[in-house]
């Protein structure tokens, strides 16, 4: 599959849905394991941030994007944005503006869980395309 290609015959739902599915596939993970999560729903940075990581695994294709540079992405838009090296995530700092290797697993494990929710939610828009 040419990912150039496909992302842009794409329409912006396909990418949103794609960007909100990883988010629940997350966020149902954190509620499975009695951790708190604070939305069942992306913040609009967040959304932001996702729509960046769908269009980055995108773009790739054929190539199967790792979790390191899927990290290395996500700490790019993160920069980008303003954010910085700190504790406190929601105020422009996030302590996950780290190289891979050194995150947290819990923090690895995320970039896991939204690769694999790009794989399955690809399939699904090829489906759901295909039925049109």
């Amino acid at each position: 599959m040419d990912g150039k290609r496909f992302f842009d015959n794409l329409p912006h739902m396909w990418l949103e849905f794609m960007a909100r599915f990883a988010y629940r596939c997350w966020a149902s993970y954190e509620l499975g394991t009695c951790q708190e999560h604070a939305s069942i729903n992306p913040p609009p940075e967040q959304l932001k941030s996702l729509l960046d990581g769908v269009a980055n695994y995108l773009l790739y294709l054929p190539h199967i994007v790792t979790p390191e540079e899927n990290h290395e992405n996500w700490m790019r838009w993160r920069k980008n944005a303003g954010y910085v090296l700190g504790p406190v995530a929601w105020k422009k700092e996030t302590p996950s503006l780290v190289m891979y290797q050194l995150l947290p697993e819990r923090e690895k494990l995320k970039n896991i869980v939204f690769l694999e929710a790009m794989a399955v939610s690809l399939e699904m828009v090829d489906v759901l395309r295909g039925s049109q």
